[in-house]
């Protein structure tokens, strides 16, 4: 567990959720809010990730690059 300041104070949180949330201002949102960025974060960060290989692959196979 750590222990996170957020805006309506200290919450002690399971150690995945505050990785998730390394980045976020935690000072300036409460706990639930802080949760949906840190959703909409990894999110963001997995469609990015597709995308890239999509393009990759997509570059790949129209240049005929393996």
């Amino acid at each position: 567990m750590a222990t996170v300041e957020f805006r309506d104070g200290p919450r002690e949180i399971p150690d995945h959720l505050a990785d998730m949330m390394r980045g976020i201002q935690t000072t300036r949102l409460t706990l639930d809010e802080a949760t949906d960025a840190a959703n909409k974060q990894l999110e963001r960060n997995v469609i990015d990730r597709v995308a890239d290989t999509v393009i990759r692959n997509h570059g790949r196979d129209f240049w005929g690059q393996r």
